[in-house]
């Protein structure tokens, strides 16, 4: 008769004490910075590391399971993380499943902590745009994702993870060659953040003045490093946009916040051209009123030789528009 060798959390316990002499008792390691935590008097606060072993016999793989939990900060970057998100529903539909999406993102907020950069203001200007968020994960949610102390656990192995301690300061376990690793590549977003924004114009075939198809601004700010990026390539039915039938399509490129209204929209046309007419004057995306907007017509469907607008939307007037907006929210927008 065989026997079950599965360590449980009593005989782990029982087993790694002497690791733990320096820890207060009752205290479980927070699977992100390792600090040692109370432990939690709600069991929804615990996480469970499984740390498997090669099978053995005919019973397949043992494991050990390892509480953690998550202290107070941790739990706070989690909150920032989801905020973000939440204020960004562009970025939660480009990245799919919401969990995460919010796990990629606090392992970059986590990397920030690593190297030191709490500064509210920092953190506000490096998450402040889509464009920026997806920059700051793009860089930072494997590395560290990878500080994690749960994978400094895991790592231990199926003997060594149990005897694992919590620390007795924030990401002590962290080794100095990871955390170089991190500010070198924390480094190009500080040098980002301080950059100065510059006018990028809208790519013609013919090098002539050219706009946004829909809101027919010719120029946005961004970095220079960005410029490549910052126009896309749209076509649009003549008719769609609020113009003429036409044998053709109307080919060219939208600005960012054009193309954001595209993909929520789903569409271009004038669903879109509402949404984005809406971001423009500063009207949340919660409120409801004003999905749609009559009159509205893309500049790509104005006669040809028609200028880019200095600001989007110059070919329309949207004075009532902007009323209507300023009576709902019972204030004007800051730079509507």
């Amino acid at each position: 008769m065989s026997t079950n060798n599965t360590m449980t959390l009593r005989d782990q316990q029982i087993e790694t004490a002497d690791a733990w002499t320096s820890i207060p008792a009752y205290a479980l390691p927070c699977g992100a910075c390792g600090i040692a935590v109370q432990r939690p008097v709600d069991d929804s606060a615990l996480d469970v590391l499984s740390v498997y072993r090669p099978a053995q016999g005919v019973h397949g793989p043992e494991r050990v399971d390892l509480l953690t939990t998550r202290c107070e900060t941790c739990r706070l970057l989690r909150a920032v993380a989801l905020d973000l998100l939440s204020a960004n529903a562009d970025l939660r539909r480009r990245i799919g499943d919401p969990e995460i999406a919010a796990d990629r993102l606090e392992s970059a907020l986590d990397a920030l902590d690593i190297v030191g950069i709490t500064s509210a203001s920092t953190i506000d200007r490096l998450t402040g745009t889509m464009t920026a968020l997806l920059k700051l994960m793009d860089t930072l949610t494997i590395p560290g994702g990878s500080a994690a102390w749960t994978l400094h656990a895991r790592a231990a192995g199926y003997s060594g993870a149990p005897r694992t301690p919590a620390n007795h300061s924030r990401w002590e376990h962290v080794p100095e060659g990871q955390r170089q690793v991190l500010r070198d590549a924390v480094a190009p977003l500080l040098a980002r953040d301080v950059a100065r924004p510059v006018d990028v114009f809208a790519p013609s075939d013919d090098d002539s003045p050219s706009g946004c198809l829909l809101c027919g601004v010719g120029a946005v700010h961004a970095l220079r490093e960005d410029a490549e990026s910052v126009w896309t390539l749209m076509s649009a039915d003549s008719v769609a946009i609020g113009g003429r039938p036409m044998p053709d399509t109307l080919d060219g490129v939208v600005c960012p916040r054009c193309d954001a209204a595209i993909d929520r929209a789903q569409g271009v046309g004038q669903q879109a051209m509402a949404l984005s007419v809406r971001d423009f004057l500063g009207m949340p995306h919660y409120l409801r009123s004003l999905e749609h907007i009559d009159g509205l017509i893309g500049w790509a469907a104005l006669p040809q030789g028609t200028q880019p607008n200095a600001h989007p939307w110059d070919h329309i007037d949207l004075s009532q528009i902007r009323e209507s907006v300023n009576a709902l929210l019972g204030y004007q927008p800051v730079g509507a």
